[in-house]
């Protein structure tokens, strides 16, 4: 075959392979929802003389072609392959796979972020929790980074720093350290988040600092399927895959659970299992971020004390252990309470702070991007 010939074929065959993309591209159904990105995907936009003569058309079909480009998903892993393995990067759009798990790359402690996050709860406490709580404990929650960044060469936050800041901003409190406690095995592979079945250790250590004996028997309940976290959709390669458990144990099955949406409560199993089918599984841990306050009473419980947990996702898996060495635990995710819905649940004694014991109890990784979430 001459190279006449070749050139030919060549060109003809890429010209049929880019016809043949654009007659799926025109023609298949467009996905109204991406699951690897937490989005809706953009849809056809408005064809009218208008939207054409002022832009509007053009700017969102580029919009539309980009998020409904066929075998997106597809396209990404060659990318994503190419970059780490023929291209030797260290990382793809800040993600990595080091020691049998993905993380995500934070560059620099950001200080006005951890400080605004922390001026905050100050507010909370100078107007609801001072002079009333029994004791108040703070604690941060390590992100993976923590575990491999030094290791590898990757940048990171200045974990030294930002406990620093912490400490001094949140002085109202005791500091209870748990980053000794734990290593990079306790979280999942593709997720941000712990793993529940390797934190009981953590619940006792935070437990015995406040004072608190927890020292129930548990059983791994898995859902028999495979866990697939935002990181495992982000980086579109293949890996091992997690299974997501929860653990149960017999004074379970005595707690009363109540979600507040609303002013009302709606009495909720421990483990909302049916969030464990949806885009987000962690959230059948007390619903994760949907609901910004759960309560759970133990009839049981050998004392009457009480505990208030403010967290973010990775409390919703650690506060049900400290519900079998309290009466009462109530657990509120600032970052989707107004301040006057906070206000009217400490008015009318949902939440109560007289005689409580108070933790809170925040990751790395929010302190650090403070700002995108509504923290009251």
């Amino acid at each position: 075959m001459t190279t006449k010939v070749k050139n030919i074929v060549v060109s003809v065959l890429f010209a049929a392979v880019l016809a043949a993309m654009s007659l799926f591209a025109w023609f298949k159904p467009a996905d109204e929802y991406s699951v690897a990105e937490r989005r809706p995907l953009d849809q056809f936009p408005k064809l009218s003389a208008d939207t054409i003569l002022d832009a509007t058309f053009m700017n969102s079909f580029e919009d539309y072609a980009l998020d409904q480009f066929p075998m997106r998903d597809a396209f990404r892993a060659i990318k994503a392959f190419t970059a780490l393995n023929i291209m030797g990067q260290m990382d793809v759009n800040d993600l990595y796979y080091k020691d049998g798990v993905i993380s995500k790359v934070e560059t620099e402690t950001k200080k006005d972020q951890v400080l605004s996050a922390t001026g905050k709860f100050n507010t909370i406490y100078d107007k609801y929790i001072k002079d009333k709580a029994n004791k108040v404990y703070t604690s941060v929650v390590p992100d993976k980074n923590y575990f491999l960044a030094d290791k590898y060469g990757y940048p990171s936050i200045d974990y030294n720093e930002m406990i620093g800041l912490w400490k001094e901003n949140m002085s109202f409190g005791e500091y209870i350290d748990i980053f000794s406690k734990l290593d990079i095995s306790d979280y999942y592979i593709t997720d941000t988040h712990w793993k529940q079945q390797n934190i009981f250790g953590i619940a006792q250590h935070i437990a015995q600092k406040m004072g608190v004996e927890l020292s129930a028997k548990y059983t791994e309940n898995s859902l028999g399927k495979i866990f697939k976290g935002v990181y495992g959709y982000q980086f579109p390669l293949s890996f091992e895959k997690d299974e997501l458990i929860y653990m149960t144990s017999d004074y379970q099955k005595d707690l009363k659970v109540y979600s507040y949406s609303t002013g009302t409560a709606v009495e909720i199993p421990l483990y909302v299992l049916e969030n464990a089918q949806g885009d987000d599984p962690y959230n059948m841990f007390l619903s994760g971020a949907k609901v910004p306050l759960v309560i759970i009473e133990n009839p049981n419980a050998t004392t009457d004390k009480e505990l208030v947990i403010f967290r973010d996702s990775f409390g919703s898996s650690l506060s049900p252990y400290f519900a079998e060495g309290y009466s009462k635990v109530t657990v509120v995710d600032p970052r989707t309470f107004g301040g006057a819905v906070f206000k009217m649940f400490v008015d009318n004694g949902t939440i109560n702070f007289e005689g409580a014991d108070v933790l809170f109890l925040f990751s790395t990784t929010l302190l650090n991007n403070s700002f995108e979430v509504q923290i009251f």
